[in-house]
């Protein structure tokens, strides 16, 4: 007989650290399942092809800034990152860019 996935409660008890599982129980339902039951040929887990990652941090500002009572807005504007994110190493305007980003917001 075959081994069976984890079901999500069950990863959830496994965590330990609790900023791993509060990261965890925040990722959609979709990201979830796919790091539970998607492995590549090393084991190593996969993350849903369609995945946008700037969405997810947006909506984990929107949800930070909500949780803390904050009174400004947040209004996320999406860019595709997926074709940056090929790159190992950022590039000195990678550096740049983030660092004016950061001070922006």
């Amino acid at each position: 007989a075959g081994l069976r996935p984890l079901s999500r409660h069950e990863v959830e008890a496994k965590i330990q650290q609790e900023e791993a599982l509060e990261l965890f129980r925040r990722m959609p339902r979709a990201v979830q399942v796919s790091l539970i039951s998607h492995s590549d040929s090393r084991g190593m887990p996969l993350l849903p092809t369609d995945l946008e990652a700037e969405r997810i941090l947006g909506r984990f500002v929107q949800q930070n800034m909500k949780a803390a009572r904050n009174t400004h807005v947040f209004a996320p504007r999406f860019h595709n990152m997926e074709f940056m994110t090929y790159a190992p190493l950022p590039s000195a305007f990678d550096c740049a860019f983030g660092y004016a980003l950061g001070q922006t917001a």
